[in-house]
């Protein structure tokens, strides 16, 4: 009977009692589950070791892009602060602006005052001063020009300046200082 069982049954470890009692379970028991722990820290850690490679090129992809932008933005600097100039220049001009004195205004409204005939030499305004030099044709002409004045509703004072009557060429010369509202 021997022959049957064969070389496949030869057992050349003698058996240990000490394997089946219940302290040998537990340590064999606690040995397994260490080696198990130790496998699976050691995954773990390689884990962590490749995944410094993937996260220390994404910090320097990072790096770079921050790096790029920080130039244009510093590009940019001396334009913002040239804009930041400009705006408040801007500023301070369209304050004067809305204050100040409407040229074209002003002059077309002394354009619809005077009467065709009237020629004037110079025209001087200061805020809501206006000084006007010239001559006019005629008499009837000149006390047209300072009816229309009186009348003029943008209009608040009307002071003569200088008048003379030029004789021999029939004209009246005047200095007018017209105030606006």
């Amino acid at each position: 009977m021997a022959a049957q069982y064969g070389l496949s049954h030869i057992n050349l470890l003698p058996k240990d009692s000490f394997e089946f009692s219940s302290l040998g379970k537990i340590l064999k028991w606690t040995i397994t589950v260490g080696r198990v722990l130790v496998v699976m820290t050691e995954f773990v850690v390689i884990l962590a070791f490749a995944s410094r490679f993937y996260f220390d090129k994404k910090l320097n992809d990072l790096n770079e892009e921050i790096e790029g932008k920080l130039a244009v933005v510093q590009g940019y600097a001396e334009t913002e602060s040239t804009m930041r100039e400009v705006l408040s220049r801007q500023s301070v001009i369209a304050t004067n602006l809305s204050k100040s004195v409407r040229v074209d205004e002003r002059m077309a409204g002394l354009g619809r005052i005077i009467p065709m005939g009237v020629t004037l030499e110079s025209v001087k305004m200061n805020g809501k001063r206006v000084d006007v030099t010239g001559s006019a044709g005629s008499e009837a002409l000149f006390a047209q020009m300072l009816a229309n004045l009186k009348v003029s509703p943008e209009i608040t004072k009307v002071s003569l300046g200088p008048t003379s009557y030029n004789q021999s060429e029939g004209r009246v010369d005047f200095s007018i200082n017209v105030i606006y509202k």
